[in-house]
């Protein structure tokens, strides 16, 4: 893709390690535009802090901002500026807007209805369940899931709306062509090849770091007219997505649980500060006072595979897997699943062999037992045999 020689230098400006959304705004509204910002580098410019000072300094570098840009090329991404017509509406009135995002997959990121779905990483059975249930609904409702692509709840929200055939955007707290955690690897190629968008502020090639997290959240709260929180516990980084969420006045949502779980007790002490309660995606709807478009043509799982495969380079496309709650009483015998084609993994080997002894997967509590696996474990499992063709 082509920028313009203005483009060029604030793709340069906002790779600067260290110089954020504000001190950017900073520098272009004392000098004016970006390409001053490099022709007028020097000492008067230490006004802008030491720290930023010196990088901008160690960045100043003609041959470091070409490989900037090629790396963006090379992996794949476009960029998307705050004055594009592509870039989020709602993410233009936060406090500190990214003067730019780095995109893989769909370039058009303006979705009109957006939701959040965030939860701890630790999730229970229930939470993965109501996840993947409200997610598969809203984004078959024509609503654009929003989530951090972590482990547990944002695993199963992403996941739930490539099954819908809807559309799901994942904030990376890295850069676009970093895959972390790295077991999400299919997830990754799925949300590219079935309409949706990976999406940092952080150039290619950043590692994720903690306090990257923090700002990526507020990215997903400020895509969002409203969060969804399923489960979380203390100290979640979920919890600083609910946060910037009221910080930016978007609706904030919460699953109800069990009253002795350490799970829901973030959600039930936001609920008596005023949180909406809501059990399923016509409650959000509702209160959100939305009328999305569906898709037109909702994709089986299957289909989404077809439109996956020919967009990537993927070779273990899922199967056909419908996105829907567990039953309260699983059945109580399952088929057996194939002979797997592919190696698995030791952990992929524990669930294919429980649900060879007849566990269905709907019961993930009985798989947590015969395992010895945690509840996200066992769902992150599941969804890779699903991915890689050997149970349905």
């Amino acid at each position: 893709m082509r920028y313009s020689r203005e483009q060029y230098f604030r793709i340069w400006l906002a790779g600067v390690d260290g110089i954020g959304a504000r001190s950017f705004a900073r520098l272009i509204t004392r000098y004016g535009s970006a390409e001053a910002v490099w022709e007028q580098f020097g000492e008067e410019m230490r006004w802008i802090g030491k720290s930023a000072w010196q990088q901008i300094s160690a960045a100043h570098d003609r041959d470091k901002a070409a490989a900037l840009i090629e790396s963006i090329d090379k992996c794949g991404a476009s960029v998307v500026f705050q004055e594009d017509g592509e870039y989020p509406p709602l993410l233009r009135e936060i406090a500190d807007p990214p003067p730019l995002l780095y995109v893989r997959g769909r370039r058009d990121i303006a979705d009109e209805w957006c939701v959040a779905i965030v939860g701890t990483r630790q999730p229970t059975a229930y939470g993965l369940r109501m996840a993947r249930q409200i997610g598969g609904d809203l984004a078959r409702a024509g609503v654009a899931i929003i989530s951090g692509f972590a482990r547990g709840i944002d695993t199963a929200a992403h996941t739930s709306a490539v099954i819908a055939g809807g559309r799901t955007v994942a904030v990376l707290g890295c850069g676009v062509d970093v895959v972390y955690p790295p077991e999400n690897i299919e997830l990754f190629e799925r949300i590219l090849g079935a309409d949706g968008s990976v999406i940092s502020e952080f150039p290619p090639g950043t590692e994720p770091r903690g306090v990257h997290f923090p700002m990526r959240n507020r990215l997903i709260s400020g895509m969002s007219r409203g969060v969804l929180m399923v489960e979380g516990l203390k100290g979640s980084g979920a919890l600083h997505t609910v946060s910037s969420a009221l910080d930016q006045n978007r609706e904030v949502f919460v699953l109800p649980g069990q009253a002795d779980s350490p799970n829901s007790e973030i959600n039930h002490r936001l609920a008596r500060d005023g949180a909406r309660i809501v059990t399923s995606a016509t409650e959000i709807l509702e209160d959100l006072h939305a009328e999305p478009m569906p898709r037109s043509k909702q994709m089986t799982l299957g289909e989404a595979v077809k439109t996956a495969k020919k967009t990537t380079d993927s070779s273990k496309p899922p199967t056909k897997r419908k996105a829907k709650a567990a039953p309260a009483e699983p059945p109580a015998e399952s088929p057996p699943p194939p002979e797997p084609a592919v190696d698995l993994t030791e952990d992929e080997a524990r669930v294919y062999e429980a649900l060879k002894s007849g566990i269905p997967s709907a019961n993930v509590d009985k798989m947590v037992e015969l395992t010895g696996l945690s509840a996200a474990d066992v769902n992150t499992v599941l969804t890779m045999l699903a991915v890689k063709g050997i149970i349905h």
